[in-house]
């Protein structure tokens, strides 16, 4: 008979060994790789849909989301509502998007980070176990 101890450390060997036989990409960098088998992070499943931006007037610069808690504009930019119109699977770079632009839903996080659909399921609810996205 195996004592509790035993038990962990065999417990802990298995859960290597599912670990290792999850899909994994060669081309993935540590941030995506960490992304995937974070599992403290919360997925949500939810619709895409445009959030204001703020931009600057000549187009000069690279649109910036502006977050509920930024009350102020950067200098010399504008708030436009909708201006944030796609966002990017963090692995595939696929484009979720309002139709007929992009996928029209997908796996999101506090941080707004963004996963497609197939990405997801591919890569991410296995490692979740029964828990899944919610």
């Amino acid at each position: 008979m195996r004592g509790p101890r035993a038990e962990r450390r065999l417990a802990a060997v298995a859960r290597r060994v599912a670990m290792a036989r999850l899909p994994v990409e060669d081309w993935w960098t540590p941030d995506q790789r960490g992304l995937v088998e974070d599992r403290s992070v919360t997925w949500r499943r939810q619709p895409w849909r445009a959030r204001d931006a703020w931009v600057s007037p000549n187009g000069a610069a690279r649109p910036y989301e502006a977050f509920p808690d930024s009350a102020q504009p950067p200098e010399g930019m504008r708030l436009v509502k909708g201006g944030w119109d796609h966002d990017h699977c963090q692995l595939c770079w696929e484009k979720l998007a309002e139709p007929p632009v992009g996928q029209p839903e997908g796996y999101t996080d506090c941080a707004h980070r963004w996963l497609c659909t197939a990405c997801f399921e591919r890569y991410v609810a296995p490692r979740l176990g029964p828990r899944g996205g919610e």
